[in-house]
Order: C-alpha cells, then sequence, then structure tokens
C-alpha cells in the first residue's frame, strides 16, 4: 500500500508517439547495513529476486497505477513495456520506489508491462502484467474466485482447482496464472492441479492478467501413513 506521493517527480517519456507522464510513488524504507552493496562483491550483487507480484489497474481515462512487491537487497527498479513483441522503454525507480503512474495511454490497446528488480548488472523480472484504460470497451478483471480456500492432501495426491473471474465476459484477457508460496510442499501447474510434495503447509493463488488474486487456498500435506 502506498503511503506517500512524492512531489515534484515527473518523468516524461516517449512509446509510439504517445507521451507518458510518469508520477512516482513511494514508501519510505529502512536500508540495513548488510543491504547495502559493497563494489566488487558479485555475490552480493546476485543476492536478489524477481519482484513476487506485479498489479495494474486504470486510473483516470487514459492512464494506469502499476504497483509491485519489493525486493531485499536491490538498488531499484526497472519499468519495462512491451510493444510489439518487444520489451523497451524502460523507467529506472531507486529501491524506495514500489509504484507508478503512467498517463496519456492509448485506450483502444492492451498495455503489457513487468518490473525489473537490479542489483549492480543483474536483473530479474517479474511476471508480465496487462491492462486496458477505463474508456475501453473491454473490462479489465476485478474479481478472481477460487473453488477452494482449503485442502488436506498426503504427499503424492493430485487435486485440480478452478476458478472464475468477474466479468466473465468482453474481459482483457481470460488468462489465469496459478502460483504456490511453497512448491516444496504443494506445487500448482498451469492449469490449477495441485500436487502435494511433502509434510508442510502452502498457499495457492490465482492471479489475472492484471495481476488481480484469489483468496488464497491453504494446502495442508501430511506424509503418507506407513
Amino acid at each position: 500500500m502506498f503511503v506517500m506521493k512524492r512531489k515534484n517527480i515527473v518523468q516524461k517519456v516517449l512509446a509510439c508517439a504517445v507521451t507518458l507522464a510518469v508520477a512516482v510513488m513511494f514508501m519510505p524504507c529502512t536500508v540495513s547495513a548488510a543491504a547495502v552493496a559493497q563494489p566488487g562483491n558479485a555475490a552480493l550483487k546476485a543476492d536478489i529476486t524477481a519482484p513476487a507480484s506485479v498489479s495494474i489497474r486504470p486510473s483516470g481515462a487514459r492512464g494506469f497505477i502499476i504497483k509491485w512487491s519489493s525486493v531485499r537487497h536491490a538498488d531499484g527498479y526497472i519499468l519495462q513495456v512491451k510493444l510489439g513483441g518487444k520489451w523497451y522503454n524502460k523507467y529506472k525507480f531507486p529501491a524506495d520506489v514500489y509504484g507508478a503512474k503512467i498517463e496519456g495511454t492509448c485506450h483502444n490497446e492492451t498495455h503489457i508491462y513487468r518490473i525489473q528488480a537490479f542489483r549492480g548488472n543483474v536483473k530479474k523480472s517479474s511476471f508480465w502484467v496487462s491492462a486496458r484504460t477505463s474508456l475501453s470497451h473491454r473490462k479489465n478483471v476485478s474479481t478472481v474466485t477460487i473453488s477452494k480456500t482449503s485442502l488436506t492432501m498426503t504427499a503424492g495426491q493430485s487435486e485440480k482447482l478452478s476458478a472464475s473471474l468477474t466479468p466473465s465476459s468482453n474481459i482483457v484477457s481470460t488468462y489465469k496464472r496459478w502460483k504456490s508460496s511453497n512448491r516444496k510442499v504443494a506445487a500448482v501447474s498451469s492449469n490449477g492441479t495441485v500436487t502435494a510434495k511433502a509434510a508442510g503447509t502452502a498457499k495457492i493463488w490465482c492471479i489475472a492478467h492484471n495481476g488481480k488474486k484469489s483468496e488464497k487456498c491453504k494446502v495442508t500435506v501430511t506424509e503418507p501413513a506407513p
């Protein structure tokens, strides 16, 4: 959640002959000594992951607000746009920035973005998100409903989950992505099939094209009886 908006910071960039005004939003953060990169320390530079979550929603008539989760040890983030099948037009943000407002986009196109966390020369890309502006006749997904919110399984078992999208028609994309919080306990396939791996607990979500997440399904896995 963004609690403050940095004033007087507007970056203007050019994409497809459309000028985008990027207003930066940020959260205060505390950087420990361990998170400060030391020159030439390759191990520290590589110690980052991709942002775990990214979401996008319309803002006003022709804009979007994009938010992403913070990455420990990242030097900063790069917002990338996908156009013509290629990722380009990079906007760089410092490590304490976790969102951006983009204005002046085309309302009749689907806009696709992703976030890269970087540390030194190492970059890790998030999954993409997509959306259309509020002027488009196609609607962005507003709700993802998962078929079960809890599962109790024995290691080795599998069970398929399903998810429904709201609205159910005339939407930007019917794409669904499944995610597990702990794949060593319970893995989930691209069609929602959960496979119990080892004793423990995990959470499963279904995620829509714009990063909208379902309620979690808590999976409890036990070892099979001897």
